[in-house]
């Protein structure tokens, strides 16, 4: 990965947050801040400095961060958190907080999904440029690119100084404020600039009333085909007919239900208690098992139905990728190593895998439709989907990206959060590490909390239609009837409207939605059998009319 796509990932979230910074000045990036604490978190009138050299050094392929912040006269010691500090961003926005630990994590996100390594150093000769290092400018997108003014650089250690205050927050000697007189000879470049900052206010408030008027357009022309519900949708992740093209909710939710236009695949267990694939043609005739096992990542392309799943009358975890042909013939194992969560897109088979590498740690792989040409995209990756020619995905640190299909130009889009998500509408919809659900765009942007967890946590979350649908479980252990009690609700994508749909116990469930239809795969003991079966409760989206699937 580039040293240039680095450093241009961090400078976009710098500005997105309008924290201050400079590139290609005795580091790749140098950032300092002055920061006013959160009104109820103030102590004092004293405001916070935040000071940091980020260096990526290509040799050993790691991101090195010299990090200093002052309180008043007294240092943050390397050792205190200060994640609980929150800060303001801009003063006119009361709304503009964030803890001051969210740069470093945000660096640290950035690093790790770029392949580099993140390491905070004590030093800042080891976060600055090497003696003969010769930096090259990056050109900042937004034209913002400036020239550090002599005052602007500390003259005893030429520290770049950003926020230039009474003293340098590297050295400590006392930088003095221009006198009256000096401050009168600048009078005439202020002009200049209002003026300037006039003129491009205008062009940016037309630049605005043209994008408005042709993304109204482009929303109307992407409303009629997000409408659309198809198997074959060219730019995305392939979804069960039956449901729309931008609701991809059901692929990471196990997608244990497909429908084409001809045949319904499912994976349930029969009266029996033994786990199988099932078939069934649209009319409900011609029911039949094509698969002895179990199996989820269900999707059909051309005549083969492709699955993540175990042969046996059990689930017993082991989970391979497997295609066979329609009619349950040609059963082929085409990947043996434990990997679940597969998806369609394009010509390649997308899943995660156990990484040989770490243990506990799943990678994000694909391969050819047959399973050979295999390739690691990222070596810590949960939930890969496929998105209108971007992969969306996050790792185990709660960190969520963004890339291309073929795992370059990777952003960042949320920091240390997302515990499981699903999109649906063009929004991301996700648990955080606290089980509330939160909503925001694709890019991660317009974050906002939808529902709070209120003692019980919330989980299994989908979407589909412009409707949230979650389980509110309940932490104590049912152990007569072996599993939690829980909850089905859903409410609509602002929070609002929130209603019950079913209640029950379980010992684990998760939901697909098709043709406005819940499909709740509940894993229960069979009292009589006392074995684990895996059965589907089918239901409308208010929860009426309950049933099981056909087995």
């Amino acid at each position: 990965m580039e040293k240039k796509f680095f450093i241009d990932q961090v400078s976009k979230r710098l500005d997105e947050i309008n924290v201050p910074y400079q590139i290609g000045k005795q580091a790749d990036i140098i950032i300092s801040a002055t920061f006013k604490r959160k009104q109820e978190q103030k102590e004092n009138d004293s405001a916070l400095f935040y000071f940091a050299f980020l260096f990526l050094n290509q040799e050993n392929n790691t991101v090195f961060v010299y990090e200093k912040i002052m309180d008043g006269d007294v240092e943050l010691s390397e050792e205190q958190d200060y994640s609980h500090i929150f800060v303001h961003t801009k003063a006119d926005d009361p709304d503009a907080i964030i803890p001051l630990s969210y740069i470093s994590k945000m660096i640290s996100a950035i690093a790790s999904g770029c392949g580099f390594k993140y390491e905070k150093t004590n030093d800042m000769k080891t976060a600055s440029f090497p003696p003969v290092h010769t930096p090259v400018f990056i050109e900042k997108e937004d034209n913002s690119k400036t020239e550090v003014k002599p005052e602007q650089v500390c003259p005893k250690c030429k520290t770049v100084l950003l926020n230039p205050k009474n003293n340098c927050p590297v050295c400590g000697i006392s930088l003095r404020q221009p006198t009256t007189l000096q401050q009168k000879k600048k009078l005439p470049s202020l002009g200049i600039i209002l003026i300037s900052v006039l003129i491009v206010g205008v062009m940016v408030s037309i630049g605005f009333i043209l994008q408005n008027v042709f993304r109204d357009k482009k929303t109307e022309s992407e409303t009629s085909i997000n409408e659309e519900t198809s198997t074959n949708a060219k730019n995305s992740a392939i979804v069960s007919l039956g449901v729309r093209s931008s609701d991809l909710g059901n692929i990471l939710n196990g997608q244990y239900y497909f429908a084409t236009d001809k045949y319904v695949f499912y994976s349930c267990f029969d009266e029996n208690d033994k786990a199988h694939i099932y078939s069934v043609k649209k009319d409900g005739t011609d029911l039949k098992p094509i698969f002895d096992g179990f199996g989820w990542s269900l999707v059909v392309i051309d005549d083969w139905l492709y699955f993540s799943g175990n042969q046996g009358t059990a689930i017993d975890g082991s989970y391979h990728l497997f295609r066979m042909k329609l009619d349950g013939s040609q059963v082929e194992k085409i990947n043996d190593k434990y990997s679940y969560g597969m998806l369609l897109y394009g010509d390649y088979l997308y899943y995660i895998q156990s990484s040989s590498t770490s243990e506990g740690t799943m990678s994000i792989n694909r391969s050819s439709l047959n399973g050979e040409n295999k390739q690691m995209l990222f070596p810590n990756g949960l939930s890969p989907l496929v998105y209108k020619d971007k992969l969306y995905y996050y790792d185990n640190q709660g960190n969520m990206y963004r890339t291309k299909p073929d795992g370059t130009e990777p952003q960042v889009l949320l920091t240390g959060v997302v515990k499981t998500y699903v999109l649906s509408g063009e929004k991301i919809v996700y648990n955080d590490n606290n089980h509330n659900i939160y909503i925001c765009d694709l890019d991660g942007k317009n974050n906002t909390l939808i529902r709070s967890s209120t003692g019980k946590p919330l989980n299994n979350v989908n979407a589909y239609n412009g409707r949230v649908f979650f389980s509110e479980y309940d932490t104590d252990f049912n152990y007569t009837l072996y599993g939690y009690e829980y909850t089905i609700k859903s409410c609509k994508m602002d929070g609002s409207d929130e209603k019950t749909v079913f209640s029950s116990v379980s010992y684990g469930i998760y939901m697909n939605l098709v043709d406005n239809k819940l499909m709740l795969l509940d894993y229960v003991m069979n009292p009589e059998s006392s074995v684990m079966v895996a059965i589907i409760k089918v239901m409308d989206l208010n929860g009426d009319n309950q049933k099981l699937m056909d087995r």
